[in-house]
């Protein structure tokens, strides 16, 4: 019975301490986002691993890296991509080239509305698996929760 209770709570106990653990009151959403202004750039197909990230609708703003130390955050030496309309987020193939194994990692930013009518800024983190070579990447919660079950259940091998 132990070994019953204890897959099946796993990855939603997962989720929940991401989640909880993400807190970052500092984050200003026009940092992420695209500019309104058409001059600037747009998704560009770099040529190597593309993909969407999703949560509960395509999310733009979001980072994008690949996990080298599998500490479950874009460090700043990680490389790292934003997400732009769509979701969209591409790499360059030199780099996805050389990043096969890794764990994509995407946080995403939400915003928490409070009692007064404000905004509290918060980040998810979801992850995934690589996929095999051509074909695009997705990001989502369900992703996230194979990589947990793979990562954090000492019954998976």
């Amino acid at each position: 019975m132990k070994y019953f209770i204890a897959k099946k709570i796993t990855p939603f106990c997962s989720v929940l301490l991401l989640s909880a653990c993400m807190s970052d009151t500092s984050y200003k959403a026009k940092d992420n986002l695209l500019p309104e202004n058409p001059s600037q750039p747009k998704f560009i197909n770099k040529g190597g691993l593309t993909g969407k990230v999703i949560s509960d609708k395509y999310k733009e703003g979001a980072l994008v890296c690949f996990d080298d130390n599998k500490n479950g955050f874009c460090d700043i030496t990680e490389v790292s991509e934003k997400t732009y309309e769509n979701g969209a987020f591409s790499f360059a193939k030199a780099i996805s080239d050389k990043k096969l194994n890794a764990i994509l990692i995407a946080q995403v930013p939400i915003a928490i509305k409070q009692d007064d009518g404000t905004n509290k800024w918060q980040q998810i983190v979801l992850s995934a698996n690589q996929v095999n070579k051509g074909q695009s990447q997705i990001i989502s919660p369900f992703t996230t929760l194979v990589v947990n079950e793979q990562l954090y259940n000492p019954f998976v091998n």
